[in-house]
């Protein structure tokens, strides 16, 4: 499906393995557009060049090659140019390995790139799993686009709601107490409840 998408010039694209083709990666560099992603752990490779790098959260980098002439499906594979990877610390896990073909930015800047993109789906998937966006209500493109604007909406809504109690709580727990009482506003006579959230002695009281 990706593969007939159209490729903007002078463009970034981050992405993960679920869009793993070297002839489509071939297709963004000749764009003369960029491209982060991560290294499948089976990927046959040469190494060309690596230093390590005395940072925290970044390990090692330098330059490689694919060296699998047909990846798959029997298709010549057409990346033949040098990429740059970046090998990134992960606490209690297996190091990422980060490959691009961004040769110009830090290390640093490829980590934070992917990095943004996995805190995008972070969000898509607190979303999906907490405004109730479990299926799409429309098939057209405007349609889609409508729920989620209407769902964005509804997570910053509740963002600042608890922003403006500063309430320490998650999201999860704010946006439950407002759909308990939004659902039963009815049977409040005089009016709504007043939220009411503070901590006392560090010890957090709930009113």
């Amino acid at each position: 499906m990706w593969e007939r998408w159209p490729i903007l010039e002078n463009t970034i694209y981050v992405f993960d393995k679920g869009y793993y083709d070297y002839n489509w990666w071939w297709s963004i560099h000749q764009k003369k557009s960029y491209f982060v992603t991560r290294l499948k752990k089976n990927a046959a490779i040469s190494i060309e060049k690596k230093h390590k790098i005395h940072d925290n959260d970044l390990l090692e980098e330098g330059l490689l090659k694919l060296s699998n002439k047909v990846p798959r499906g029997g298709k010549c594979m057409k990346y033949s140019q040098t990429l740059r990877y970046v090998m990134v610390h992960r606490e209690s896990k297996l190091p990422l390995i980060l490959v691009t073909n961004l040769k110009d930015l830090p290390a640093k800047h490829i980590a934070q790139l992917y990095k943004a993109r996995w805190d995008i789906e972070l969000f898509f998937k607190w979303i999906k799993q907490h405004l109730n966006i479990k299926k799409f209500l429309g098939r057209s493109l405007n349609a889609v686009k409508l729920q989620l604007i209407a769902a964005i909406i509804a997570y910053l809504l509740v963002y600042l709601f608890k922003q403006a109690f500063n309430d320490s709580r998650s999201l999860f727990c704010v946006l439950t107490w407002i759909k308990y009482h939004i659902q039963s506003i009815n049977n409040y006579p005089h009016g709504p409840p007043i939220y009411r959230y503070h901590s006392l002695n560090k010890r957090t009281v709930h009113l």
